[in-house]
């Protein structure tokens, strides 16, 4: 009986973890039930919530395609009417500039046929120019030879000052009757002292006297008055005294080689080559001769300035 009473005490024991697992099975049952509920609970609510939110957005969205299609649509009509106005504004410019284009073809077939009538007109001028240019030549041409033929008789001196005349002793001329039928200075203004004096003008009635006197001074050479050296030449017009100075510079070199030359009237130029003289009316087409090894002057071939020159040189 004692062993009884001891074993009881154990059968009670377990006895009552078991029926405390079986507590503990029941309120895990419970807990998982009620968990389950509260699961269930909370997914209606989040369901219920999204369900809500869902029709918000399709709500939202069908708001905004109808305020998308409204816009569109007042846009379409907007760009419509401008694309409208551009379009006949850029038809009126067109016009403009076609109404342009047409004025400016005209006023270009105007400005050719103007052109094309200057274009003949100058022709026509230029060619009636050169012809009087020419014709203006041969008169003053005609004009200058007039005027040196009736200036033949004509002695012009130079260097005698201004308060002394020619006497004949310096010619050597005592006993001749020169004839002389006007004497006078120059027309220019009497200048200072220290200005070379005026050239004198003698014109003789008769055309030999006047070429026995310019003889008689070019053979004597140096002739003097008191300490002035006299020159004569021919009483040329102005115009010939220039080109007569255009020979100046090769009638220097040509002295000083030492070759015979002369400047017969009215402006020409003699030189005297060892094949023959040669007589140019002006400097362009003087040949100026070159040095040749012997100490004679040969003719040059080139007839340029550039080779007269080079002869010169050399």
């Amino acid at each position: 009986s004692s062993c009884r009473t001891i074993r009881n005490p154990v059968t009670s024991c377990r006895v009552f973890l078991v029926s405390i697992q079986k507590t503990d099975e029941e309120n895990e049952g419970m807990a998982m039930r009620e968990g389950n509920e509260d699961a269930q609970n909370t997914m209606a609510t989040l369901q219920a919530s999204m369900e809500a939110i869902r029709e918000e957005i399709m709500a939202s969205h069908t708001d905004m395609k109808k305020h998308f299609s409204e816009a569109w649509e007042t846009m379409r009509v907007d760009m419509k009417q401008e694309l409208g106005s551009f379009k006949d504004e850029v038809n009126k410019k067109m016009d403009e500039v076609g109404a342009n284009l047409k004025s400016v073809e005209t006023r270009v077939e105007e400005m050719e046929q103007r052109v094309g009538e200057v274009e003949e007109w100058s022709v026509n001028a230029k060619e009636v120019l050169l012809q009087t240019v020419e014709e203006q030549q041969r008169m003053l041409a005609k004009l200058t030879d007039l005027e040196t033929r009736s200036r033949k008789n004509n002695l012009r001196i130079f260097g005698i000052p201004e308060d002394q005349e020619l006497l004949k002793t310096e010619l050597g001329m005592q006993n001749a009757e020169l004839g002389i039928q006007r004497c006078h200075r120059s027309l220019d203004q009497k200048p200072p002292t220290h200005v070379p004096p005026r050239s004198m003008i003698v014109c003789f009635l008769e055309y030999n006297i006047k070429e026995q006197v310019l003889k008689k001074a070019w053979l004597k050479k140096n002739i003097r008055i008191e300490e002035h050296r006299i020159y004569m030449d021919h009483g040329y017009p102005i115009e010939i005294i220039q080109k007569r100075k255009e020979y100046a510079p090769l009638r220097k070199i040509l002295k000083e080689k030492g070759i015979r030359f002369q400047t017969p009237a009215p402006a020409r130029l003699r030189v005297f080559y060892k094949d023959g003289p040669g007589t140019y009316t002006n400097v362009t087409s003087a040949k100026l001769p070159a040095q040749g090894t012997n100490g004679t002057q040969a003719r040059p071939k080139d007839n340029s300035w550039t080779a007269k020159k080079n002869c010169l040189r050399e």
